[in-house]
């Protein structure tokens, strides 16, 4: 039996590194974002989950996927009725990201020095961390403890306040650059 895992948590949580390495780990493909690694293609996004899932199902191989729209309650049980329904034979295990909007900021703060200056990350990480909740264990198949946020940048901000300032005038400033 297939199985499928996924990977749920903000922008900047680890998501991508966590869903690769299990991945690997696991012998299964991994999609980030709706799109296969290692892939050059543009990010599918979520309004093809459904057919990529479905098409690497049907060859019968595990698959590890991460998508941030999944952080949406009403999209995570969209989705999640959908595999129900129309993939009853693949086993299901959902990883949940703990909420930890300092540590995401962070990250993406760090990754933002680095030349990922995605204003649609900045966007998605200010919506996810008001909005996204960890459902109580066992309301999704497989899923247990919630995974630590990633943390092993040095911190940019020590209180969560000056964070969401620093997301909120950077997604300004890109803005106004027209990026």
């Amino acid at each position: 039996m297939p199985k499928m895992t996924i990977i749920v948590g903000v922008a900047g949580s680890g998501k991508s590194h966590f869903c690769k390495r299990y991945a690997r780990e696991h012998k299964a493909k991994a999609f980030l974002d709706g799109t296969l690694a290692n892939k050059e293609e543009k990010r599918a996004g979520f309004d093809c989950l459904g057919e990529i899932v479905a098409r690497l199902l049907g060859q019968n191989e595990d698959c590890v996927m991460d998508e941030s729209h999944l952080c949406m309650e009403d999209f995570r049980n969209l989705f999640k009725e959908f595999c129900d329904e129309f993939l009853p034979e693949v086993e299901q295990e959902w990883i949940f990201f703990e909420k930890n909007t300092l540590a995401c900021i962070n990250n993406i703060c760090h990754d933002y020095g680095k030349g990922r200056t995605s204003l649609s990350r900045l966007r998605a990480l200010r919506g996810q961390s008001n909005d996204y909740t960890v459902p109580p264990r066992g309301e999704f198949p497989g899923s247990a403890q919630p995974v630590a946020v990633f943390d092993g940048y040095p911190p940019s901000f020590s209180g969560e306040e000056d964070a969401i300032q620093w997301v909120q005038e950077t997604i300004d400033k890109l803005e106004a650059e027209g990026k």
